[in-house]
């Protein structure tokens, strides 16, 4: 799912800012501001269904209805891919924080009609995602095998 994610979200990214309207630019905006709101309250479900929403306007911004179609049809499947993916990296505040400052740096590009820089933004978001999830598998690897040396496993 990452790697069909850094596709659609690395061309979406680009063509919403060649392409977004300033009603466009205010729709992005207001769905980060949400997706802020939640972080700061540590809403988790609530950041994971505004960070779906960031997302979305962020292929609304296209004006490609194929890519709107796709990332619309992928919806559920994306909020439940995002879900579990926050749920393993998100209690690890330096993760959540690095991840949110990313979103900021996507909006901006985008706002500012910076079509390489918005999908490099997107690439490198979702690469830090990736790259934490591969982090968070292998502490719980060795936490998992500590346990086993230590037969402290539930049985």
């Amino acid at each position: 799912m990452l790697e069909f994610r850094h596709a659609l979200e690395g061309v979406s990214a680009y063509y919403a800012a060649l392409r977004s309207t300033a009603a466009d630019k205010e729709n992005i905006r207001a769905r980060y501001n949400a997706l802020q709101e939640h972080h700061e309250n540590k809403a988790f479900d609530k950041e994971v269904y505004a960070d779906v929403d960031f997302h979305l306007a962020i292929a609304e911004a296209t004006h490609n209805m194929v890519l709107l179609h796709m990332m619309r049809a992928l919806f559920t499947l994306l909020r439940q891919h995002v879900w579990d993916n926050l749920q393993d990296i998100y209690p690890k505040p330096e993760i959540r924080g690095k991840i949110h400052q990313q979103h900021y740096v996507l909006m901006e590009a985008i706002l500012e009609g910076d079509p390489d820089r918005a999908s490099q933004a997107a690439h490198d978001h979702l690469a830090y995602v990736e790259d934490a999830l591969l982090q968070q598998g292998k502490e719980d690897t060795r936490l998992k095998r500590a346990l086993r040396r230590a037969d402290l496993t539930p049985r």
